[in-house]
């Protein structure tokens, strides 16, 4: 039905509408998870915006096309294809650099690629674009552990608690450091 509609659109010369069609369609093709195939679409979403001068939706556009970069990267990530994961996650960042997400998925690769100082810098920065969501908060958590900072990983848990008392990773990170900092007793 999208994809008629869209031909309707064209054929009747609605650039608009075509570029809300397709980034109607792609949003569906996210959802159902087919991340790379909704790249295409929201490619020329983008390319119609800024053709017709939308600025709205425009910005849009940006960010779903962002936002499927950085979901493909995580998948990438997923099946250990680490260069192409990092390729994508930094062409989310590109897109929509006030995005917390894409840096956040930025750490996730750079973490499964064994760089921990780069992936603590990542998840400080979406941190610091969304100092209220625990899952930062957790991020930046796993990353200190991995370098062994237990200490600074314990107190990024206990911050993402703040804003959440039962966020999962944040308790179970909490339990990890004290563990490791010789508390077993609090972490209990």
């Amino acid at each position: 039905v999208q994809r008629e509609s869209i031909g309707i659109y064209r054929q009747v010369g609605d650039q608009p509408a075509v570029a809300r069609g397709l980034k109607a369609f792609s949003d569906a093709l996210l959802d159902s998870g087919r991340i790379a195939d909704a790249l295409p679409p929201l490619d020329e979403a983008l390319a119609l915006a800024r053709g017709i001068g939308d600025r709205s939706a425009e910005m849009l556009a940006l960010r779903n096309l962002g936002q499927a970069h950085a979901l493909l990267g995580l998948c990438l990530a997923k099946q250990e294809k680490l260069p192409e994961a990092q390729a994508e996650v930094e062409q989310a960042i590109t897109l929509a650099p006030d995005w917390d997400h894409a840096h956040y998925c930025r750490s996730v690769v750079l973490q499964e690629r064994r760089r921990y100082a780069e992936a603590e810098a990542a998840a400080r920065e979406a941190l610091r674009l969304s100092p209220g969501d625990p899952n930062n908060y957790a991020r930046l958590a796993i990353t200190l552990y991995c370098q062994e900072k237990w200490q600074d990983s314990l107190d990024a848990a206990l911050a993402g608690l703040q804003y959440d008392a039962e966020h999962a990773d944040c308790m179970n990170l909490r339990t990890m450091a004290l563990t490791k900092l010789g508390r077993q007793r609090e972490a209990l």
